[in-house]
């Protein structure tokens, strides 16, 4: 009986891991997701904008991007972590609240026309 209890649990463990982590997608998508962002901006860059990204289960990522990258960037950002437009999520920014969703108009915004601010908290948002 506990070897059966132990291999639910395991099982369980397995299932969640699996929707944590995205696992569902090939990982070459992502792979190559990484290779079409752009650089990153340097620390010391005048055009730095820092971006912290809080994933849902989370996990946070940073990337410094320059103000000129678009919203698209950051979505294709998002996307390295197994999140995909497919799962209709969106990016959303607190204080004050604005949501960025991906649509042609939003995604060719660069990051300072979006008023995205260097050293901002963003969240991926599973809509």
């Amino acid at each position: 009986k506990k070897q059966k209890t132990k291999n639910k649990k395991t099982e369980q463990n397995r299932v969640k891991q699996k929707e944590r982590n995205r696992t569902d997608y090939p990982s070459e998508y992502a792979s190559r997701k990484v290779f079409e962002l752009p650089l990153e901006e340097s620390e010391d860059s005048p055009t730095k904008c820092k971006i912290i990204l809080r994933l849902p289960y989370g996990e946070r990522a940073q990337r410094i991007f320059s103000k000129d990258n678009t919203v698209r960037n950051l979505f294709d950002f998002a996307e390295t972590f197994g999140f995909t437009k497919d799962y209709n999520f969106s990016i959303v920014g607190m204080s004050p609240r604005r949501v960025w969703k991906p649509d042609t108009a939003t995604l060719s915004m660069t990051l300072e026309d979006a008023k995205i601010q260097n050293g901002e908290t963003l969240f991926v948002d599973l809509d």
